[in-house]
């Protein structure tokens, strides 16, 4: 194997260490891209068409992985998932209550014609069926949460616009 006779400089050896990708940590630092929550207010507007407010909600933190992030967005919606199911569970025990008025209120009628006189039944409703969790929510406000990637630099333009 040759040995060579040129030299080479620091910045040239450097240069030549670095993956050819890879960039400069001030310039990674800008195109670093974190994730922020961002939420979804659901509603109607004045002509009562389904409209969306969105907004970034910074007070919640800002994340350096989208796992994370999502989690964070788990635990937020988990609130509209909770009224939901406490919803659902009163609308059940509801339907039920009227199930089993509905069966006394045929057992008296079966007393009533065992004697001779002409009593109708009442229609037993159906099994419980529960709205399904997109349907429950399309018809009535409410904040949903998902995790948005954002670059340094585009949160500093952001923050300058707000700011004035």
């Amino acid at each position: 194997m040759p040995i060579s006779t040129e030299l080479e400089t620091p910045v040239a050896a450097t240069a030549a260490a670095e993956p050819e990708g890879a960039l400069e940590p001030e310039l990674d630092a800008i195109n670093a891209v974190v994730y922020v929550i961002e939420s979804s207010y659901n509603h109607r507007d004045q002509d009562n068409r389904p409209a969306s407010e969105e907004a970034l909600v910074v007070d919640e933190g800002w994340f350096a992985d989208h796992a994370s992030a999502d989690a964070r967005c788990v635990q937020l919606n988990a609130r509209n998932r909770a009224y939901y199911d406490t919803s659902m569970a009163t609308k059940e025990r509801n339907h039920n209550a009227l199930i089993r008025v509905a069966e006394k209120k045929n057992l008296e009628a079966a007393a009533i014609r065992s004697a001779g006189l002409p009593k109708a039944d009442v229609a037993v409703p159906p099994a419980f069926a529960p709205e399904t969790f997109e349907k429950f929510f399309s018809g009535s406000n409410h904040t949903t949460y998902a995790p948005i990637p954002i670059r340094r630099s585009d949160h500093d333009g952001i923050a300058r616009a707000a700011t004035v």
